[in-house]
């Protein structure tokens, strides 16, 4: 985080607007704000990006995955579509903790869904189920 901060600092004067709200509202990696008009977020995007995100293609990295990537708009509601998760695919305990481990949700919009896993998880644990044993019905 100090690295980043640092980085983003050399450009207060050229960008005041777009280092306040980086050195604001950034967590790890993640950068959430928002603004009124559409406009404004496309500056604040172009902004953003010329202060921390230099393009230089041949350190990017690789498009991560994310249930948010192919997000689907219905009434201004949000369905993320999830690629790697195969709901079929939760015969085991170890089956179901690596499925809810994919689960990348930065908004914690999952949360009701990934928490009920867990408990899941944890009364399966309690129950002394082995890994690769199959699921009880119960």
């Amino acid at each position: 985080m100090y690295v980043i901060q640092h980085h983003v600092k050399k450009y207060q004067h050229q960008f005041p607007e777009a280092v306040n709200e980086v050195l604001e509202n950034m967590y790890v990696d993640d950068l959430l704000f928002s603004v009124d008009e559409e406009e404004s977020a496309c500056e604040m995007v172009a902004s953003s990006r010329r202060t921390i995100w230099k393009r230089d293609r041949r350190k990017q990295q690789p498009h991560v995955e994310s249930p948010w990537n192919n997000m689907k708009r219905r009434k201004d509601e949000l369905y993320p579509t999830p690629s790697n998760v195969d709901p079929n695919a939760l015969d085991t305990k170890l089956q179901l903790i690596s499925t809810t481990a994919k689960m990348y949700d930065t908004l914690g919009y999952l949360s009701p869904y990934l928490i009920t896993a867990k408990i899941l998880f944890q009364r399966l644990w309690q129950q002394g189920v082995d890994w690769d044993e199959k699921l009880p019905d119960n």
